[in-house]
């Protein structure tokens, strides 16, 4: 079973670290944590202080509105996962990256803004019907025959640019 750590115990694992003496593998080990934890609270901590080291509800609700900022600041500053927690004291990076996959999806219910000057970037994709798959199959097959067809070529002119003419007519 995974261990809670307190506020205290989270708070002593930094302040090892901050003391420049000990990286954040030396820090995960004596601790018993594994290092993004480590990581995780020493940026909780520079960011938002000491409270943001207390253990949390694991049922806390957000509304659309906030899951929307936390995706368009991940997305506009190129951050990590674990960045984008911390910038919004979130307690797992990877209930970012749920709501991310949820928003592909279509799934997540925020409501679509619009930036002026960008395009909608949809991972819909349209349908193709069986004759359009058909078509597109027969010009892959099609494509495939003159690659190999000139492959084949390619290799003859270069064999015999490279031997001399071994038969002579007398």
């Amino acid at each position: 079973m995974k261990k809670r750590f307190t506020e205290k115990e989270k708070y002593v694992a930094v302040q090892l670290y901050l003391t420049g003496k000990y990286s954040y593998r030396e820090v995960s080990e004596f601790v018993g944590v594994d290092r993004k934890s480590v990581r995780k609270w020493v940026g909780l901590y520079k960011s938002h202080g000491i409270h943001a080291l207390s253990p949390r509800s694991s049922c806390t609700t957000y509304d659309a509105t906030f899951k929307l900022k936390v995706l368009n600041y991940r997305t506009e500053n190129g951050a990590s996962y674990l960045e984008t927690a911390i910038a919004f004291n979130l307690s797992s990076p990877y209930t970012i990256q749920r709501w991310e996959e949820k928003w592909h999806k279509g799934d997540l219910d925020v409501p679509v803004l619009k930036k002026e000057g960008r395009l909608n970037m949809s991972k819909k994709q349209k349908k193709v019907t069986e004759n359009q798959l058909e078509a597109i199959q027969k010009e892959l097959e099609r494509l495939r025959m003159e690659n190999a067809y000139l492959k084949k070529l390619n290799a003859l002119v270069q064999s015999k640019e490279k031997s001399p003419n071994k038969t002579k007519h007398k």
